[in-house]
C-alpha cells in the first residue's frame, strides 16, 4: 500500500512538472528571461503593450539588445519612459513589431518593405550575401528565438519611426 501511495506521488508531481513546462511562453515572457533584453522588457512594461504582445498574434520583434538602448542618449530614454511619454514609446516600441511570424528563412536573400505593428513601413535587406539581415539599417545579431506567439530577432540599434 505504501509502495501505491508513493507511485501515485511520483507519478502526480511528475504530471504537474510535464503541464508547467507545456505552459506558453509567449513573446512577453520569452523577452523577459533573456538577460540582454531587461531595456525592452521594461520598456513594454511602461508603454503597457504586454497584453497585446502575450495575445494569441503572430508577432516578429526585432529587439534592441540592452547595448542597442545605451547607443540613445540617456536624456531620451529617461524621457520615453516617463508615463506623460506613453504614446511616443508605443509608437517607438510598435515599429519593431511586425503583425506576423517572420523567420530568417524567409528574410534570407530579399529585400522588401513590411508594415510594423504601428502602421508605418520598414525595410528588410536581406539581399546582399554575406552583410546579413537588416531592418532599417539595424543589423539582426541573433534570429530566430522561438516563442509560442511568433519569433524574436535581436537587433543592434534601436528603431526609430
Amino acid at each position: 500500500m505504501r509502495i501505491n501511495t508513493m507511485i501515485l506521488a511520483l507519478i502526480a508531481a511528475t504530471t504537474l512538472v510535464c503541464m508547467r513546462l507545456a505552459q506558453a511562453v509567449d513573446i512577453v515572457d520569452t523577452i523577459a528571461a533573456t538577460p540582454n533584453l531587461t531595456s525592452l522588457s521594461a520598456a513594454i512594461k511602461a508603454a503597457g503593450i504586454g497584453d497585446q504582445l502575450k495575445a494569441k498574434g503572430p508577432f516578429t520583434v526585432f529587439a534592441p539588445t540592452d547595448d542597442a538602448f545605451k547607443r540613445l542618449t540617456a536624456d531620451s530614454m529617461t524621457n520615453l519612459m516617463k508615463p506623460e511619454n506613453k504614446e511616443q514609446l508605443v509608437k517607438l516600441l510598435t515599429f519593431h513589431i511586425l503583425p506576423a511570424k517572420v523567420v530568417e528563412k524567409d528574410m534570407n536573400g530579399k529585400m522588401y518593405k513590411t508594415k510594423t505593428l504601428n502602421g508605418k513601413e520598414a525595410e528588410i535587406d536581406a539581399d546582399d550575401p554575406g552583410a546579413g539581415i537588416r531592418i532599417n539599417k539595424a543589423k539582426v545579431t541573433t534570429a530566430d528565438i522561438a516563442a509560442d506567439n511568433g519569433v524574436i530577432h535581436l537587433i543592434n540599434r534601436v528603431l526609430v519611426p
